[in-house]
């Protein structure tokens, strides 16, 4: 049986060092193919996430500030966005 991603989230706690974060990328480059989608503005600033099962998040000013300033520095912005939980 094939585990679910948020089976391999809750997983991660039990990884050596920084594994968990091969499990993000490799969630954030099939949320991508399957049509999901992060556009990041740090201007402004802005974050735009379209995941492939239709849900859709927009946040800006200081909201999306502090959901960047939770991006763990091992990881892109955009893999984390895509493969956390929302």
């Amino acid at each position: 049986m094939k585990a679910t991603f948020k089976q391999f989230l809750e997983a991660k706690y039990y990884l050596q060092g920084n594994a968990w974060i091969s499990l993000y990328q490799q969630h954030a480059k099939e949320e991508r193919k399957a049509g999901g989608s992060v556009e990041i503005n740090y201007g402004i600033p802005y974050v735009a996430v379209n995941l492939s099962n239709g849900e859709e998040y927009f946040l800006q000013g200081e909201d999306a500030e502090r959901l960047l300033d939770e991006v763990p520095d091992e990881i892109s912005a955009e893999d984390w966005l895509l493969a956390k939980e929302w």
